[in-house]
């Protein structure tokens, strides 16, 4: 095996990572799971990884399988290593991970135990409990089940929970030796998920709650100001399946935000497989709708976080950025009546400023102005394995939709009081034309001209920018503190 500061990308000295994170790193899922990716493909023959099954609200439950492959599995015992289903501080978590890095890694101790053994690890048996704690307990699925599925499938010679204290065994040993307290993600996976800016910027309130489920939860960023601040209110993207609200650091430095005296606020929703799970039709009206409560939410503390409630930008990535359409497009949802003080809260938003975008979901306009267009129908209830697959029966089937699409479809409800949009796209390979195919149909520039089509007529200001409009590069960082800052955007 290469050197393992090759093959990891170099971790950093426990000194330095002292320096620059907290004791323990709090991982969220998403680097949890790139972890686990990186490690197969960094050691594809070594490493082997399962996904075993689903726990709680469709949350995998992962098994990694290490062994030299150059030595015959007869004869070697197979050893699991498992966590407890609830960690709060995911410690357990962080000692499994640290360990199976040791597993994988050039220590002599490492090579003889991978020729000897096939050791399985179980980093997190119940994600859903592990990840979002706010899950009620009836919700961790077949967590159990999973976990004795793989006992009786390899039936191994030793079994141990980490948390087990004081355990005499060979696994308990080689935990031992291999502990980490400063373990971190391999640089290649901080980097992806942008996990030191992260950490260098704590939220003022993180997992704020804004709803009962577990996903309903902001991060809050406040800058300290005499006056009421402007806010960023962003919403991460990943097709309303995937991700979370940490996303916010891969695109926007909040720091910079704070320093200038503007507030951020970044948002988890309800995925469609939420929706779907519990038969909402269409399932995107949950992610929607968790974007209008909570900015409805964030709006209801602005005297107790000095928020300004009328300067308020809504910024997000592809379904982040359908998101924040919507809501700047959409009528006030606020209810005047509601005896909810919440409800009375505006929906409505200073301007908007999104990266690759989809301003519409319909898909006979996606059609006319980009013909490969693939995007949508799994928002609208239509379940397969690629984009394409749930495109075809959503343009076939789009009359038996146009009631949702007129209720759902961000273009739907453009209107001359509607907010100015700028759209940001970056990786156009080709002048965005009407009626081409695109090679990125569902973040092209080309949706973005498509918008201003319509907002134009309206004298709603709509601003289309990507690399080669001949103008001077820019980005959602720059334009989102032009304009918070400026007295009338």
């Amino acid at each position: 095996m290469k050197h393992l500061a090759i093959a990891l990308l170099v971790l950093v000295s426990p000194l330095a990572a002292q320096e620059k994170h907290a004791p323990m790193h709090r991982l969220t899922w998403e680097e949890y799971a790139g972890t686990l990716a990186h490690w197969r493909k960094a050691f594809p023959k070594v490493a082997v990884l399962e996904s075993r099954g689903m726990s709680g609200q469709n949350m995998p439950v992962y098994l990694l399988k290490i062994t030299d492959p150059k030595v015959k599995n007869t004869g070697k015992q197979v050893r699991l290593v498992t966590t407890p289903p609830s960690d709060p501080d995911r410690s357990s978590m962080l000692r499994a991970l640290a360990f199976s890095e040791w597993c994988l890694s050039d220590d002599p101790v490492a090579v003889e135990t991978r020729k000897k053994n096939v050791v399985l690890i179980m980093p997190c048996v119940n994600p859903l409990a592990m990840f979002y704690p706010r899950a009620s307990s009836g919700e961790s699925g077949e967590a159990g089940g999973l976990l004795q599925a793989v006992i009786d499938e390899y039936h191994p010679v030793e079994q141990l929970d980490i948390a087990a204290a004081g355990a005499d065994s060979v696994l308990a040993k080689l935990l031992d030796a291999s502990a980490n307290p400063l373990w971190m993600p391999p640089a290649a996976v901080r980097k992806l998920y942008a996990t030191d800016e992260a950490d260098a910027t704590p939220a003022t309130f993180a997992d704020e709650a804004y709803g009962p489920h577990f996903r309903q939860t902001m991060d809050v960023w406040l800058t300290k100001s005499a006056k009421p601040t402007p806010v960023v209110f962003y919403i991460h993207g990943g097709g309303w399946g995937a991700q979370d609200k940490t996303d916010i650091h891969q695109h926007l430095d909040v720091h910079a935000f704070l320093d200038v005296g503007i507030s951020v606020a970044s948002i988890n929703y309800r995925f469609l497989a939420d929706a779907n799970a519990a038969k909402v039709t269409p399932p995107l009206q949950w992610p929607l709708m968790d974007a209008a409560r909570a900015l409805q939410h964030l709006r209801s503390k602005a005297s107790e976080w000095n928020l300004n409630k009328t300067r308020i930008a809504a910024s997000g990535v592809s379904a982040g950025g359908c998101s924040s359409l919507w809501l700047a497009m959409h009528d006030d949802m606020a209810d005047a009546q509601a005896t909810d003080p919440i409800s009375r809260e505006s929906t409505r938003v200073l301007f908007t400023v999104t990266k690759a975008p989809q301003p519409s979901l319909d898909p006979k306009q996606l059609v006319e102005w980009i013909p490969n267009s693939e995007y949508g129908g799994h928002a609208f209830g239509y379940i397969g394995k690629t984009r394409k697959e749930t495109f075809a029966p959503f343009l076939a089937n789009r009359d038996k939709h146009l009631t949702d699409l007129h209720k759902w479809s961000p273009m739907s409800h453009a209107s001359a009081d509607d907010p100015f949009a700028v759209l940001l796209t970056t990786k156009e390979d080709k002048p965005p034309v009407q009626g081409e195919p695109q090679k990125d149909p569902t973040h092209s520039a080309v949706l973005g001209l498509m918008l201003q089509d319509t907002l134009k007529p309206l004298g709603v200001k709509c601003e289309v920018r990507h690399p080669l409009d001949g103008k001077p590069e820019t980005t959602m960082q720059e334009i989102l503190l032009q304009n918070l800052l400026s007295v009338t955007p």
